[in-house]
C-alpha cells in the first residue's frame, strides 16, 4: 500500500510538471499574438505614410525579417 502511495505521489508531480509546460506554452501564444499585433499596426502606420513618398513594400519587408 506504501508503494502504491508513492506511486501516486510521483504521478501528481508528473502532472504539476506537465501543468508548468502548459502554462509556458500559452505565454508564448501571448507573446506571438503580441508579435502578430506589433506587426499589423507597423503596417497600417507605413500605409497611411506610403501617400508621402514611403515605400510600403519595403518596410514589409523589413518588418518580416525583423520578426
Amino acid at each position: 500500500m506504501r508503494v502504491d502511495d508513492t506511486e501516486m505521489r510521483i504521478d501528481d508531480t508528473e502532472i504539476r510538471v506537465d501543468d508548468t509546460e502548459m502554462r509556458f506554452d500559452d505565454t508564448e501564444k501571448r507573446v506571438y499574438d503580441t508579435e502578430i499585433l506589433l506587426q499589423s499596426v507597423l503596417l497600417y502606420a507605413a500605409e497611411n505614410n506610403a501617400s508621402m513618398g514611403r515605400d510600403v513594400h519595403s518596410i514589409t519587408f523589413s518588418i518580416q525579417l525583423f520578426f
